[in-house]
């Protein structure tokens, strides 16, 4: 195996496991409602678990702000992926990656699991949209409407994972370059994943 595999978030209270990370993380998100935190339990290069954590309850009920995956593999502060949705372009916008430990699969970690998240979100549109098309099924003016327009109503589902491929003063672009198509992701010099 060259690289971790993606790994379903669950709800960070029905965790089961004895991971050693779980009361620093819950310690780090103290006063914040744990039931909306989902997490992903995942092994590094080294075998090392690690724990990637994103707070989709504020991302779901505010999709104009940013989201940031956090992944923690010790006490200390956590490597990060920054993400935006752009329902009205059908996608999740990778804003930047800062992994503090390099060679252990950390950035490629935070790149699969945006693509999870990025599933689930689609799930989430999915039963949104069903809900909505429920509740105005008797009004054909208004699903014209929504089916032939972008609309807030009835989103559209994410169709990729898309970023620039950005300067950073701790890594040439070389190797932001190798990264990228080391995890299959650089396609005319930008960032760009499928969703499926």
């Amino acid at each position: 195996m060259n690289y971790a595999n993606a790994v379903e978030f669950v709800p960070f209270n029905k965790i089961q496991s004895q991971n050693k990370l779980l009361p620093y993380i819950q310690k780090y998100y103290e006063g914040e409602n744990l039931g909306e935190l989902y997490i992903a339990l995942i092994k590094d290069k080294f075998g090392d678990e690690v724990v990637v954590s994103v707070q989709l309850h504020k991302f779901i009920m505010d999709l104009d702000t940013s989201v940031n995956l956090k992944l923690f593999f010790d006490e200390i502060t956590p490597s990060t992926a920054a993400l935006a949705y752009k329902w009205s372009e059908e996608m999740m916008v990778l804003h930047d990656i800062n992994s503090l430990k390099r060679r252990r699969w950390h950035g490629s970690i935070l790149l699969r699991q945006a693509l999870v998240l990025c599933r689930l979100m689609n799930e989430y549109t999915l039963k949104r949209n069903q809900k909505f098309i429920e509740e105005y099924k008797d009004n054909l003016e208004i699903l014209n409407y929504v089916n032939n327009n972008i609309t807030n109503y009835v989103r559209p589902l994410i169709q990729t994972l898309e970023g620039e491929v950005a300067p950073d003063p701790t890594i040439p672009m070389d190797g932001l370059r190798s990264f990228y198509t080391y995890n299959n992701g650089l396609k005319d010099d930008r960032v760009s994943f499928e969703v499926y």
